[in-house]
């Protein structure tokens, strides 16, 4: 009996914010706090309930002269005093006969955490993976993935809450698409040669091509890029530039242009460039290379190239997405 009114008890305290105490729960960052802020207020308060019966336990013992299971009931009402709710050692192994109360309690102790907790992180897991939907839905890949982060902890992975992220908006299948057929009316030539055909878009010369954004930051721009010649390839993002600069085959955000990465001609790269008011991140193949500065208006147009009156080039872009 004292058992279920212990689990009855944690159980309420661990989920009672999410019968309508809690906060809006939008992102990652909310839900790890109100997880934490649960597991906290329940698991101390199982553990002051604990020690109050454990104490109830000491009297009894010691007038049956049993000084070394008073002293064990000494020493685990110490440990769940001083210890942190969250240290395993409080969870300490049940000694002694099923019938004798402190091994009893000690039981329905460890019982009792580690279904509350089971169920706080069931619960939790149930909200995560519904915002991971809506994450999908509108491709956004930080929150999926500082979600998916949070499910690997509390479906008891490593605890680092490190987990391989999905890296592009295709992989989500999300993202507007803008070599795509209805979106091929927001394209214009500004000059050079350019051909659209089956997904794939080239530039070649001194050329430049505008397609219709309209789309305020934070966003992400993902593309395939391959130069095939010449060493002024860019994308113009507002006052922000991927971009080819100097005299040597380099990726880098402009401004600042530091640090730099190397490319060969005939090579397919994967480019996405997460653009925020405050900064910008670039990744090559999924690895981040560098930041860049912010973009903190509106962009109208992106403006994409494949050389310029310095050096007129050839380059092919494929997968041209921009999502969240």
């Amino acid at each position: 009996m004292k058992h279920k009114i212990l689990l009855t008890t944690l159980l309420v305290l661990l989920t009672g914010s999410l019968m309508g105490q809690a906060p809006t729960i939008v992102d990652a960052i909310t839900l790890k706090a109100e997880f934490e802020k649960q597991q906290s207020a329940g698991l101390t308060t199982l553990n002051q309930k604990t020690v109050q019966e454990a104490q109830n336990l000491i009297k009894p013992y010691m007038q049956q002269q049993d000084a070394e299971s008073a002293n064990r009931a000494q020493e685990w009402v110490q440990k769940l005093s001083d210890t942190d709710w969250q240290n395993e050692t409080t969870v300490a192994p049940a000694k002694g006969l099923a019938s004798d109360p402190l091994t009893a309690l000690m039981r329905r102790y460890s019982e009792t955490r580690t279904k509350g907790l089971e169920t706080l992180k069931a619960r939790h897991i149930l909200i995560a993976q519904n915002l991971q939907r809506k994450a999908t839905s509108s491709g956004d890949l930080q929150a999926f993935n500082a979600l998916a982060s949070l499910i690997e902890v509390w479906n008891g992975g490593s605890g680092s809450g490190v987990v391989k992220p999905v890296t592009s908006l295709a992989s989500l299948g999300k993202g507007e698409e803008a070599l795509s057929t209805p979106n091929a009316k927001k394209w214009e030539i500004q000059n050079g040669n350019w051909t659209n055909q089956n997904g794939l878009l080239t530039g070649e010369g001194d050329s430049s091509i505008a397609y219709e954004l309209k789309k305020a930051t934070p966003f992400r721009i993902e593309f395939e890029i391959k130069v095939l010649e010449g060493m002024r390839p860019r994308v113009k993002i507002g006052r922000l530039n991927f971009a080819n600069e100097g005299y040597e085959s380099t990726f880098a955000l402009y401004p600042p242009g530091i640090p730099v990465t190397k490319y060969e001609k005939n090579k397919s790269y994967f480019i996405s460039i997460d653009v925020e008011k405050k900064k910008s991140t670039l990744f090559i193949d999924g690895t981040q290379v560098c930041e860049g500065n912010g973009v903190d208006e509106k962009i109208d147009k992106l403006i994409f190239s494949a050389g310029d009156g310095y050096s007129k080039g050839k380059v092919e872009y494929r997968d041209i997405r921009i999502g969240r």
